[in-house]
């Protein structure tokens, strides 16, 4: 540790602020998450369906139809958190007409009717015939 002077007072309160700013501006791409590194992480079957809000059968239902973005590596599904919430903006498949509204950002009015839509596709196992 440094002896800092009356006089050097102004030079090490300087230094002291620019070093703050720095951290400062560090722990604010972290808490943003502009940093991209954990968006372009793979993530497994159960993150992907606690995301879409989907079972892990229909995920790969959706999978097989080729219905969403998956990768595959043997006989490992992988998805990108950035992939899937893209899809989601893009409304999922080009068939898919949403409203017109007046709102300012009319991407994110459309994520989140498509991500209702693809929640409230609950699908129930039948009933057996006889109890």
């Amino acid at each position: 540790m440094k002896n800092i002077t009356f006089d050097g007072m102004p030079v090490a309160l300087a230094s002291l602020h620019e070093k703050c700013d720095t951290i400062i501006a560090l722990l604010s791409t972290i808490a943003n998450g502009t940093s991209g590194a954990a968006m372009h992480t793979p993530i497994g079957m159960t993150e992907a369906s606690k995301l879409l809000g989907k079972s892990p059968s229909t995920i790969y239902e959706m999978t097989s139809k080729r219905k969403i973005p998956f990768h595959k590596r043997g006989n490992k599904l992988y998805f990108f958190q950035e992939e899937l919430l893209k899809w989601i903006t893009d409304g999922g498949c080009s068939d898919t007409d949403y409203p017109d509204s007046g709102h300012a950002n009319i991407d994110d009015l459309k994520a989140k009717e498509h991500l209702k839509t693809l929640q409230a596709e609950v699908r129930h196992k039948p009933k057996p015939l006889m109890s």
